[in-house]
């Protein structure tokens, strides 16, 4: 994905910089110094735009992890909360330290929809369905019965059932279903 966004910056670049190349001189001569009639097309020139465009590679992960100690690279490699220094420039990872307060995002149930700190709500379809809220975001799989329609408070949410996936909504967006349905997994994107 980098290599498509610098190349495309590279292409966009180069066109603005040949045409103002191409622009230029016409623009700043004045009549009297043009040689060729008005109606005349100017010969083309061609550029060589080849330096404009820079390959780049992703980093080898024995390179960027040599200097590593084995502790360390066990770490990188474990799933474990921590924190990882790596060079700007070149991308090498210098140092890599245990973490006990690392953020991690979990998709959590709570029973109530109306609180200000959930992300999305599957809605019961009447009678003594409760309403199940989520906080937080990514996947979740369970068994809620009657469900209705979902919605989300402030993200983009889908939801499935044992047999299929419903639209992706939008926040603030609520979806209703034709007939109550057993919903299989909630996520929260």
């Amino acid at each position: 994905m980098k290599n498509l966004l610098s190349r495309a910056a590279a292409i966009i670049g180069a066109s603005l910089l040949a045409g103002s190349v191409l622009a230029s001189p016409a623009m700043a001569a004045s009549p009297a110094d043009v040689s060729v009639p008005s109606t005349a097309v100017p010969a083309a020139t061609t550029f060589d735009l080849s330096g404009y465009f820079i390959e780049q590679k992703e980093p080898n992960f024995e390179e960027i992890t040599k200097n590593l100690s084995d502790e360390e690279l066990a770490l990188l490699k474990s799933g474990k909360p921590a924190v990882v220094y790596q060079e700007a420039e070149t991308a090498e990872i210098t140092k890599v330290e245990k973490e006990s307060t690392v953020q991690t995002y979990a998709l959590l149930p709570t029973s109530n929809c109306a609180s200000t700190t959930v992300n999305a709500c599957l809605y019961g379809a009447g009678g003594a369905s409760v309403d199940y809220g989520f906080i937080g975001t990514g996947s979740l799989t369970g068994t809620w019965h009657n469900r209705g329609s979902y919605g989300s408070q402030n993200r983009t949410m889908r939801a499935c059932s044992s047999t299929v996936c419903y639209a992706t909504v939008a926040p603030k967006v609520k979806l209703k279903l034709s007939s109550p349905t057993t919903l299989k997994s909630v996520t929260v994107f």
